[in-house]
């Protein structure tokens, strides 16, 4: 029994860890900015947005589905193109005029808080459980 509430926990606490970010856009050419640091850059409405180290990146094109690039995520512009690479693709250029969109992942603490109190209310359940069959 001790064993499956170690396992519930470590399975709550990683989960946790890994479902709180949310996609955050930005224009393409403020991607460049953010290579190795956080860094406040543009939404592509103009609204400035600060990013924090480490990201993800998606990158949509008109006639493509989105490419994740999955930190570090590094990038340039080079003449027209927008070249981004990631721990999990290499090199790729994307034609300016054709992208579409470009996101980043960013931490969400609402998602974080709603997620984590699930986690300790079924923690402090599974407790009052044990508790009371451990008492008959």
């Amino acid at each position: 029994m001790k064993t499956r509430v170690a396992v519930s926990m470590s399975l709550a606490v990683l989960t946790t860890m890994a479902g709180c970010h949310s996609w955050v856009p930005i224009r393409p050419t403020e991607l460049p900015k953010l290579n190795g640091t956080s860094a406040q850059v543009q939404q592509p409405d103009g609204t400035p947005v600060d990013v924090v180290e480490p990201f993800d990146a998606s990158v949509t094109m008109r006639s493509l589905l989105p490419l994740q690039f999955n930190h570090p995520v590094t990038s340039t512009v080079e003449g027209k193109d927008l070249v981004v690479q990631g721990a999990n693709r290499g090199r790729t250029a994307f034609p300016l005029q054709e992208v579409t969109s470009v996101e980043v992942s960013q931490p969400d603490p609402v998602k974080t808080a709603v997620l984590a109190s699930v986690f300790v209310g079924a923690a402090i359940g599974l407790l009052i459980r044990l508790i009371f069959v451990a008492a008959t």
